[in-house]
């Protein structure tokens, strides 16, 4: 990005000039992506760039969660530095949290809001390079985008389902589809990726794929044990980042559910009782995908009746909290499905993202929020 495309929202102190930005004789560049658009910052031996919401930071980014000093980038022997500067968020580095390290090519540091890619390059090729990140990031986007399941109510034989599905960087870790088996089974699956950027966006678009070709080659026979031993084999080979998984198997002929989980957050069941309309969590436990070669898949199973609601989501949901920093929690998501449970599925997904957000007020989310309902309606 030249000087003259600077977005608004990002200031320079601290002694570092807007020039500085693409002086030919910085050996490094820190890409600095955040909600107003990108910036380039050199980066030389000896000039440490500390980044943060104001004084004394050299790089002031206008966003609120930063500490006012929270990250420091120096280039020592050759190697670019990255340290945390005892900041109340963190700093992270490919989604992992650090004090202090080297980073390497491709290394993606993440603060809140703010995701800082370095690059060796010369200035001549500067706009170019920011140019050609910005467009693979944005294919990275619309690939994901076409990797989860629709926005818009479907209805899978008596089973009703609605969705939301909001990443909170341009690529995020989460992923929800859904799946006709045969004749009469819906699959759906839903997942979180450990940390954000272009290698979660391959490893969901994997995910995708895995399931498309398993559904297509066993049909009817496809198991939820194979379904869960071969994608932890796809995350496995990935060797970099774990996965989270639900996966549930609803057979309309038998309105059975059979479901199996890899360390995912455990859907809510709700249903019609004798005194009133009651929720439970589905039962299933298991290891995350991408720990081990070998995974034990434990497969358990309901009935569901009609007007039974199901509600699969990811963290992000129910972790994001208000100002005072509470989280929006799982009780409170409970209470809104059991208040709700006789409406059409969109209907709920709705009032469940207008409670949550209600509850939290302006605070941003940190994490990615998915949420599928499902309902069976009759």
């Amino acid at each position: 990005m030249s000087p003259v495309d600077e977005p608004d929202d990002v200031t320079l102190g601290g002694g570092l000039q807007r020039g500085d930005l693409v002086d030919p004789s910085a050996p490094f560049t820190l890409l600095i992506h955040h909600r107003g658009g990108a910036q380039g910052a050199p980066l030389r031996p000896g000039q440490a760039v500390v980044i943060g919401r104001g004084p004394p930071a050299g790089l002031i980014l206008q966003e609120p969660k930063l500490s006012r000093v929270h990250v420091k980038f120096e280039v020592i022997d050759g190697k670019v530095w990255v340290e945390d500067l005892a900041s109340r968020n963190g700093t992270q580095v490919n989604g992992q949290a650090v004090t202090r390290c080297a980073l390497g090519p491709g290394d993606q540091v993440m603060l809140p809001e703010v995701t800082i890619l370095v690059h060796s390059r010369s200035a001549a090729a500067e706009s170019n390079d920011a140019q050609q990140l910005r467009r693979e990031v944005e294919d990275a986007r619309q690939l994901q985008g076409r990797m989860v399941g629709p926005s818009q109510p479907i209805e899978c034989g008596p089973l009703q389902l609605a969705a939301f599905y909001e990443p909170v960087s341009a690529c995020g870790g989460d992923f929800w589809n859904y799946f006709k088996v045969g004749k009469s089974k819906t699959l759906v699956v839903i997942g979180d990726v450990t940390g954000h950027g272009m290698p979660t966006a391959m490893l969901t678009a994997a995910v995708k794929s895995c399931c498309d070709t398993l559904v297509a080659t066993h049909g009817a026979r496809l198991s939820l044990v194979t379904l869960v031993r071969t994608l932890n084999h796809v995350v496995w080979e990935a060797r970099r980042q774990p996965m989270t998984l639900f996966a549930s198997l609803f057979d309309e002929r038998t309105r059975e559910l059979a479901f199996a989980n890899a360390a995912h957050p455990r859907p809510i069941l709700c249903r019609q009782a004798a005194g009133g309309p009651r929720t439970q969590l589905l039962s299933a436990t298991g290891p995350l995908l991408g720990l081990e070669a070998e995974l034990e898949v434990a497969v358990e199973r309901c009935g569901l009746r009609p007007q039974d609601v199901l509600v699969w989501f990811t963290d992000g949901l129910i972790e994001r909290e208000n100002a005072g920093r509470t989280a929006w929690g799982g009780r409170r998501l409970g209470e809104v499905v059991l208040a709700n449970a006789s409406r059409p599925a969109g209907e709920i997904r709705d009032t469940i993202l207008t409670a949550a957000a209600a509850f939290c007020g302006a605070e941003r989310s940190k994490d990615d929020v998915t949420v599928v309902v499902g309902k069976l309606a009759r």
